[in-house]
């Protein structure tokens, strides 16, 4: 019988997309925590206020989470890569036609189709490493994500 001991680079390989997540989900909680202030507060508001604050990246992680998914189930690269590149422009015009009547959005338009642009290649990109269906394209599909979100949660005001 021949004793295999415990190898960490196999066990980290084959849990890399795990690993990856467990990392970029903290630290985009971190990230949008460390911008709130917190005084003033009483401990039950900080509480919900934690919580809504935790939730919002959740949220906002459904777009590009979509294209992800896309990817991995279809294993098509170009379609996961149009998917992602098509889905948030797509939302964001039919969003400004039905809800803005006064609402000047494209009034600066360089930045805007920069915003949006850089946002759907991001999330292209990461339909298009998911697509891959490895451990190690996942992960960089999640941390595409991650980069997403903040990227989003920034260009906010």
């Amino acid at each position: 019988m021949k004793n295999e001991g415990f190898d960490i680079k196999k066990t980290i390989a084959d849990h890399i997309a795990l690993i990856t997540l467990l990392i970029v989900w903290p630290a985009l909680i971190l990230y949008t925590t460390s911008r709130v202030s917190w005084r003033g507060m009483e401990p039950h508001q900080a509480v919900s206020y934690a919580m809504v604050v935790i939730a919002i990246p959740v949220f906002i992680a459904a777009l590009p989470t979509a294209t992800v998914l896309f990817g991995w189930f279809t294993k098509r690269k170009a379609a996961s890569l149009l998917f992602g590149a098509l889905l948030f422009p797509s939302l964001y015009c039919i969003g400004f036609l039905f809800l803005s009547r006064a609402n000047m959005v494209f009034i600066r338009v360089p930045e805007t189709v920069l915003y949006i642009g850089g946002l759907s290649v991001i999330s292209g990109l990461a339909g298009y490493c998911a697509a891959h269906r490895t451990g190690w394209h996942l992960s960089a599909a999640i941390v595409l994500v991650g980069i997403w979100v903040i990227a989003f949660l920034s260009g906010m005001n």
